[in-house]
C-alpha cells in the first residue's frame, strides 16, 4: 500500500475513534443513521487528507505536508459534517473545533519529528562519513582549473565503434537528459555554442567523465549534468534555484537536495 494512502487511512480511522470516544455524535445525531455518519467521517477525512498531501507536496514543495494535511482534512471534515447535521451555530462550532482539536495530536507528533530530523541532519552534516565522502568527491577550485587546463577528450561511439561525438571535455557546458537521449551543449573550435543529441543516459555519461578524470562536472538535477567551470550566476530562492550557464540561453534547474555551496561562481 502506498505510504501516503496508508497514512491518510490511519488518520481517518483516528478521526472516527476520536469522534466516538468524545461522544461528538450526541451533538448532531438526531434521527440520523449513525453508521452512515461514521462512513462519511472516514471517507471525507481520507479523501481530503490524500488530496492535500498531493497538492501541498507536489504543487508547493512544502516539506511540512504531513502535519499540514492533517489539519486541513480535519477542518474540512468538521465543516462538511457540521453543515450536514448541525442544529445551531454554537453546535456547528463545537463539531468543527472537535475535529480540529483531534488533529493537533498527530500534527504535533509529525512537526516534532520533522524538527528533530532536521536538527539531527544539521548537527551531523560536518562529521558524517557520507558528508566526508561527498567533500572528497567535490573538486576544489584549484583542482578544477588544473583539470580544465589538461585536454581530456569526451568520446561517444555507437555499437559498431563509430565515433558520434569527440570533443574536449573542457569545452562541454552541460548535458541535458531528454527521454532516452542526452543533449550535449559544447563550444566548437571557434567558441560557438553547438549541441549534439545521442542515445545515452546521464549515468553512462558520468561514468565516461569519471574515466577521463573530468571532475569539474556536477549532477545538479536529475536531468542536468553541468560543467562547474561555466557557472555564471545562481538565481532564484532556496526551493527553486536555477543556474545561468555561460553561453547558454536558458536556465538550468537545481534540485533541492543539491549542495549549492559546491558551485563555482565568479
Amino acid at each position: 500500500m502506498n505510504k501516503k494512502v496508508k497514512k491518510s487511512f490511519i488518520f481517518s480511522i483516528y478521526q472516527l475513534l476520536f469522534f466516538l470516544i468524545f461522544d461528538v455524535s450526541s451533538f448532531i445525531l438526531t434521527n440520523v443513521n449513525e453508521f452512515f455518519v461514521y462512513f462519511l467521517i472516514v471517507l471525507i477525512s481520507f479523501f481530503f487528507n490524500l488530496l492535500s498531501i498531493y497538492f501541498i507536496k507536489n504543487k508547493t514543495g512544502f516539506k511540512g505536508y504531513e502535519f499540514t494535511s492533517f489539519l486541513i482534512s480535519a477542518l474540512i471534515t468538521g465543516v462538511l459534517l457540521g453543515f450536514l447535521y448541525y442544529k445551531t451555530f454554537p453546535v456547528f462550532l463545537i463539531v468543527v473545533s472537535s475535529f480540529v482539536v483531534s488533529s493537533l495530536f498527530p500534527v504535533l507528533f509529525f512537526f516534532l519529528k520533522a524538527l528533530f530530523k532536521n536538527k539531527k541532519e544539521i548537527d551531523s552534516s560536518n562529521n558524517s562519513p557520507v558528508f566526508e565522502k561527498h567533500k572528497e568527491e567535490v573538486p576544489t577550485e584549484k583542482e578544477t582549473e588544473q583539470v580544465i587546463s589538461e585536454e581530456k577528450r569526451f568520446v561517444l561511439t555507437n555499437e559498431n565503434g563509430k565515433i558520434l561525438l569527440d570533443v574536449d571535455a573542457s569545452k562541454i557546458i552541460c548535458f541535458e537528459a531528454n527521454d532516452n537521449y542526452a543533449v550535449t551543449y559544447y563550444l566548437n573550435s571557434n567558441n560557438e555554442m553547438k549541441k549534439s543529441m545521442e542515445r545515452i543516459s546521464l549515468r553512462k555519461i558520468e561514468e565516461i567523465l569519471k574515466s577521463i578524470n573530468a571532475i569539474q562536472f556536477l549532477r545538479v538535477h536529475k536531468s542536468y549534468l553541468i560543467n562547474n567551470y561555466y557557472v555564471d550566476e545562481l538565481k532564484g530562492k532556496a526551493q527553486a534555484y536555477k543556474v545561468q550557464m555561460k553561453n547558454l540561453q536558458f536556465l538550468v534547474p537545481v534540485s533541492r537536495s543539491f549542495k549549492i555551496s559546491t558551485l563555482k561562481r565568479d
